[in-house]
């Protein structure tokens, strides 16, 4: 709402399903796949409990619905397929009225490549303005290939490994869990976070200093070390936490990820050279904050969804530093291992 007051448009699309990272909206429905199973997103193992941002509607034109008054028209699977030119006749159906949101189904990369098309077609040379995930720079980007009117980049298979490397999860995935355990597997130092004294502002900075002096240590004993938040969705940790914050009156996910962007800070502020390694929405939020970064530009593509970045930042200190910011479920068990090798994972 606050951007469509600055980038005038006839129609706001909303590309929100990205099929190569298993992200489908189907009939306006969102669903995630975890392993071999696939998640209507108010059932999925972790987004129907997230501690901050609890998934309880998977329609996403209701779940828009609640932060907009503009109308969520839908694009839906049926619409997508078949010839062109009745994909494009029902297209300017649907966006006769100036201001709504055009939501598009995402099932297969075809419908992809339908959504970039259109919209490439439907620029007439003004502003159009683009709501998405990166589902949305996919579309685009191979249509723009197709035209010639981009190339596809150069992709490194490695950029060689890191001098030192730290990695910090406020995520409560599942995926994120396993990550954690094969780092400790190859013999690295992981961390649990006391998120309890977090949450509590008279223990919060001796448990932010006792994790920096932990990872510094482990660092100069050559280490990877892993500070972690919570194992998987049912950490008994993450209800404790929560209680202690109900208790305190204050929020807990807010907090944890705002002290753990403390901590990379301190972490980063003592070690040259250093890689991250971040998991968890929040907790990217809050180091980026913290390290004053204002852009990240992609440098090896570790995995779909989850590249290893150099950083720009306000701060000389952080600027140009290596850090990849994923969200808990992307990569598999090995990322951390691929961030810390700096090797694209085929």
């Amino acid at each position: 709402e606050i951007a469509s007051r600055y980038f005038k448009t006839g129609f706001i699309p909303l590309v929100i399903g990205a099929p190569f990272l298993n992200r489908f909206v189907v009939f306006g429905n969102l669903f995630a796949r975890v392993g071999e199973d696939t998640f209507r997103l108010d059932r999925h193992p972790t987004m129907s409990k997230h501690p901050v941002t609890p998934m309880n509607e998977s329609d996403l034109r209701r779940h828009l619905g609640l932060q907009t008054e503009r109308k969520v028209q839908l694009m839906d699977l049926f619409a997508l397929e078949g010839e062109y030119g009745k994909v494009d006749e029902y297209f300017d159906q649907l966006t006769t009225t100036e201001g709504d949101f055009v939501l598009f189904d995402t099932l297969t990369r075809d419908h992809m490549m339908v959504v970039g098309e259109l919209l490439l077609e439907k620029n007439i040379g003004d502003t159009q303005f683009l709501v998405g995930a990166s589902g949305m720079n996919h579309a685009m980007a191979f249509c723009l290939q197709q035209r010639g009117l981009i190339t596809p980049p150069q992709i490194p298979k490695s950029i060689g490994a890191a001098q030192h490397m730290v990695v910090i999860t406020g995520s409560c995935a599942p995926g994120t869990a396993t990550q954690v355990g094969y780092m400790k597997q190859r013999g690295h130092e992981a961390f649990k976070i006391d998120t309890g004294a977090l949450v509590n502002q008279e223990s919060s900075g001796s448990e932010v200093e006792n994790c920096v002096s932990r990872a510094l240590h482990a660092i100069e004993r050559g280490s990877t070390p892993v500070l972690y938040a919570a194992l998987g969705p049912d950490d008994p940790s993450i209800g404790e936490t929560e209680q202690a914050a109900a208790r305190l009156n204050v929020r807990a996910g807010e907090l944890i990820a705002e002290r753990q962007g403390q901590m990379a800070f301190e972490i980063a502020n003592k070690v040259p050279h250093l890689r991250v390694g971040i998991a968890g929405g929040d907790t990217s939020g809050y180091v980026s904050r913290a390290l004053g970064i204002y852009a990240l530009e992609a440098k090896c593509p570790i995995a779909p969804g989850a590249p290893l970045c150099v950083a720009h930042s306000r701060n000389p200190q952080f600027d140009g530093m290596e850090i990849t910011l994923k969200g808990g479920q992307n990569g598999n068990e090995k990322f951390f291992e691929y961030v810390l090798r700096g090797q694209v994972h085929d």
